[in-house]
């Protein structure tokens, strides 16, 4: 079992013995930028994503949470505001804990070892640094590349469960463009398209598709 797998576990017997389930539905806000952090969820079912608005009014997608993943996270400091929105994007099941009784239960009394708590903050680091790398990349084809291989590595399997329209909202790539770019992976052989899924077939290859960008890899020299 991988450590990501250990930790989800760890926090979800953590929520189950001191939360209560909640229930949501489909394009709720649960959480919303700038307001205080009243709640600490873990999400047990459905499907969420984060997002914040630009200058304009408009939703920018950040990254999409399955079950298994803590939200509301700034509930660990005292006032803190909430970073980034919320939204059910499918009916989802939460496990919640008010946000003074999260701090004294693993601040004070450490009913979650602060280890876990702290791989928890960093594979959420990992997350968004990810999706900052993938922005920043050149082409569309490698932005969906090490999109998906990135994907990949987090869940530690070769499905990603992401639809087109989820992959353009984080890249900000058009669908039509997403739509074609998947498509041409697939004539190469490396993924097959299922339905709201895709099957990487040949990670090596999709890799060499972004593979001169090094400023993220080991690579790199100074």
């Amino acid at each position: 079992m991988s450590r990501e797998s250990e930790l989800r576990q760890a926090f979800q017997a953590f929520f189950e013995r001191y939360g209560t389930r909640r229930t949501f539905s489909a394009g709720q806000v649960i959480a919303e930028k700038g307001l205080r952090a009243e709640w600490s969820y873990f999400l047990i079912d459905g499907h969420v994503r984060t997002f914040c608005m630009n200058e304009e009014g408009a939703h920018i997608t950040l990254f999409y949470l399955g079950p298994g993943n803590m939200l509301c996270s700034e509930t660990l400091v005292s006032d803190l505001p909430i970073n980034v929105s919320v939204e059910t994007i499918t009916d989802a099941a939460v496990l919640a804990i008010p946000a003074a009784d999260f701090r004294r239960l693993i601040l004070i009394e450490r009913k979650l070892p602060v280890e876990d708590l702290l791989f928890g903050v960093v594979t959420r680091l990992w997350l968004m640094s990810d999706y900052i790398c993938c922005a920043h990349l050149k082409t569309n084809k490698g932005k969906i590349a090490y999109f998906l291989l990135s994907a990949c590595e987090r869940q530690g399997e070769s499905v990603v469960s992401y639809t087109n329209a989820q992959i353009s909202d984080v890249t900000g790539i058009n669908r039509v463009s997403v739509n074609r770019i998947l498509n041409a992976f697939q004539k190469e052989g490396l993924l097959t398209l299922k339905y709201k899924k895709i099957l990487i077939r040949d990670p090596e290859r999709l890799r060499e598709v972004y593979v001169p960008v090094r400023y993220y890899g080991p690579e790199m020299s100074l």
